[in-house]
């Protein structure tokens, strides 16, 4: 059964759509694809770094991966994560010589 507040939103977006027609379609839950994200969340930046959200926090809890907080949010620039990789990618050639 439909709630109230859900059939009154379908009578809305029926009327819009019969009112706007097909322009209507480029505003509704468009997203921009052209745009790379500049900050990733967690899940994103462990699936990013093929780890586990675990290891994820651990990394940063420690410093080693750099972050950024907006509000309680935590967040991980797509640079630093390169820059990360690349440091990483360094200290474990200098180990192995």
């Amino acid at each position: 059964m439909l709630s109230h507040s859900t059939v009154g939103q379908k009578t809305y977006q029926s009327q819009l759509q019969r009112i706007y027609g097909d322009e209507m379609n480029m505003f509704v839950n468009q997203r921009p694809k052209d745009i790379d994200p500049l900050l990733l969340s967690p899940r994103q930046a462990s699936r990013a770094l093929a780890i586990s959200e675990r290891t994820l926090f651990t990394l940063t809890k420690s410093g080693a991966v750099p972050h950024i907080r907006i509000g309680k949010l935590v967040r991980y620039s797509v640079d630093s994560l390169k820059k990360y990789i690349e440091r990483a990618g360094k200290a474990s050639q200098d180990s192995q010589e």
